[in-house]
């Protein structure tokens, strides 16, 4: 950005427009306190209150700051109003600081229980949404980029921290929300310092495994699921998010030159291993577990017609012939190599009903850890059709011409 431009005034019009944000994200804070404390004691309300307080003053204190980018180019002037695209992008802030007001308060019961899930897939739902309006309209801004990436940071540390307050998750898992400011942190005193900071190459998978962690978070939030299953699967999807991390930051600091023969020959070689051959043997893996899976809930001790006759929340929903019916396509899919990645969310669909009708175990493990696996690493080799990579890795939120590194 140019000197001139740094220094150039805020329209009037800008701040207003901040003014009125801040007003409709504390009156959402204040409200949401006021029913609470018809249903809870005043301590916990109030601190409820306090907490989202907190938090909303760092969402608009960063809005605040950023409103000098709010310009499409560092050369051009800025734009006096936010937009559709940064408005839904600062409403995912406010329920961010919503989501944040259950950090220290007892797990809550009953209709309120579903209230941390339901905020959080909100906030993924708008995360889409903003992105797709500022691409399709024209309308993507540094400002719109910075708050993108931040309240995602935002939004990814206070589900984990709320889950692992709940004991969805362990303690330790802190540390996978905690790796954005890490990695930022660190990157700021390199400059500061006068190091260089490499820039990054495009990555489509980056911001697709990020959208499978938020995916989980907010099923890991709903009060059904319960640990030890919240841990397999939350470490499965923290694998890649951890190594990406690990992976941009050897860039960063210059230790991996992404344009070096030898970077691209382990690349090319991880690639392969990791992206081709693997998942065959996954998909051997998963199609034996969930043959398995509906053997045992079509004629084991207890049924699936049996067991959901039993568990009045899910019979409704899900009965018996759609879990053997959707089991048995995913298997196909899978197996198959044809649009295996959603065959491999349908499995794990399935695989979560099985835990919720019945408890946690081996089997049920098995089909986790294989249809998880397919999800983020895809079908490999000898795959009929993989058309749905493509697609699912363009809805991540990037260009189709980008990298899918």
């Amino acid at each position: 950005m140019n000197v001139k431009a740094s220094y150039e005034r805020i329209p009037a019009a800008l701040y207003r427009q901040w003014w009125g944000a801040l007003l409709v994200g504390s009156a959402v804070v204040a409200a949401t306190t006021a029913v609470l404390l018809a249903v809870w004691p005043f301590r916990h309300a109030a601190l409820w209150g306090a907490t989202g307080g907190i938090t909303l003053a760092y969402v608009f204190g960063y809005l605040r700051y950023g409103l000098k980018y709010n310009r499409a180019a560092a050369s051009e002037r800025i734009i006096p109003h936010l937009g559709p695209a940064n408005s839904l992008t600062v409403t995912r802030g406010i329920l961010a600081a919503v989501l944040s007001g259950f950090l220290f308060v007892p797990e809550p019961h009953g209709p309120l229980a579903w209230l941390p899930a339901g905020l959080y897939l909100t906030i993924g739902v708008l995360d889409y949404l903003d992105g797709l309006l500022a691409r399709s309209g024209g309308r993507e801004s540094i400002l719109g980029s910075k708050m993108d990436m931040t309240y995602d940071a935002l939004g990814t540390v206070v589900a984990i921290a709320v889950a692992v307050r709940y004991g969805q998750l362990p303690a330790v898992y802190l540390g996978i929300g905690l790796l954005y400011y890490v990695f930022h942190g660190h990157m700021y005193l390199r400059r500061i310092r006068n190091l260089p900071v490499h820039p990054l190459p495009p990555s489509r998978r980056r911001r697709f495994y990020a959208g499978c962690l938020f995916g989980f978070l907010a099923v890991a939030l709903a009060p059904p699921m319960q640990p030890p299953a919240t841990v397999l699967a939350g470490w499965l999807f923290a694998v890649p998010v951890a190594a990406g991390f690990v992976h941009d930051w050897l860039v960063a600091i210059g230790r991996a030159d992404v344009a070096s023969p030898r970077y691209l020959r382990i690349r090319a070689r991880m690639q392969s291993i990791l992206f081709d051959r693997l998942p065959v043997a996954l998909r051997g893996f998963a199609v034996v577990a969930g043959l398995i899976l509906l053997g045992r809930g079509l004629w084991g001790p207890a049924t699936w017609s049996a067991r959901i006759t039993d568990v009045t929340m899910v019979a409704p929903l899900v009965p018996a012939s759609t879990l053997v019916l959707v089991l048995v396509l995913s298997v196909a899919s899978v197996g198959l190599g044809w649009m295996g990645r959603l065959g491999a969310v349908a499995l794990l669909g399935v695989g979560c009903a099985d835990i919720l009708l019945a408890s946690f175990d081996i089997l049920n493990a098995a089909v986790l850890a294989g249809s998880i696996s397919l999800l983020l690493l895809g079908t490999g080799i000898l795959s009929l059709n993989t058309a749905d990579a493509e697609q699912i890795l363009r809805h991540a939120g990037t260009p189709t011409s980008s990298s899918t590194e």
